[in-house]
């Protein structure tokens, strides 16, 4: 069966550019209104909800709405915001919605997002490039993503430090990053 993915997305140019990746990706893709968001999720609970968090709707309301319902609660939810909006970023993020993602980056990672889903937000992830350390720097050059937005990079990783103190530039948030993949 494939995976389900609702979006929560007024805006029909959009909607269709998700509706393309969506099929793209091999997904069963569906939209629904912000006025019946709710019962309709709560009645078939899907893969992945998508919300737009700039739709004329209440997405916030209907994110905390989400969170509290047993039927969704445990449904992963990306929300995507005009980049110069960090204030709806932060209610987006205290309603409970752990992927908030500028509508660019969602853009960039939207194919990524509907194949596999989400990573859970608490574990950062990291791999390294290669396993013997840079002549010139003495690092390893190592691929991070970012838990808080999914933003991805390439770090220089100190060969002798088990950690990496590591802050994405896109959302601000820090981790201590440890070698193996243990975060």
């Amino acid at each position: 069966m494939n995976r389900r993915v609702v979006a929560v997305v007024s805006d029909l140019l959009f909607r269709t550019r998700i509706a393309e990746t969506a099929k793209q990706a091999g997904v069963d893709f569906t939209t629904v209104p912000s006025g019946i968001a709710l019962s309709a999720l709560e009645n078939h609970a899907p893969d992945l909800i998508v919300l737009d968090l700039a739709d004329t709707g209440d997405p916030i309301s209907l994110a905390h709405a989400l969170r509290a319902s047993h039927a969704t609660r445990s449904v992963p939810i990306v929300g995507f915001y005009p980049h110069v909006d960090n204030a709806l970023r932060q209610r987006a993020l205290a309603a409970g919605i752990p992927h908030v993602l500028p509508r660019s980056a969602f853009v960039a990672q939207m194919l990524e997002i509907l194949q596999t889903g989400l990573r859970p937000p608490e574990t950062p992830t990291a791999m390294t490039e290669t396993t013997s350390p840079s002549p010139a720097v003495n690092a390893e050059r190592t691929y991070v993503t970012c838990p808080g937005c999914g933003r991805h990079d390439w770090v220089n990783w100190p060969a002798s430090s088990p950690t990496y103190p590591w802050k994405c530039f896109n959302c601000g948030k820090q981790f201590a990053l440890e070698r193996g993949g243990r975060h």
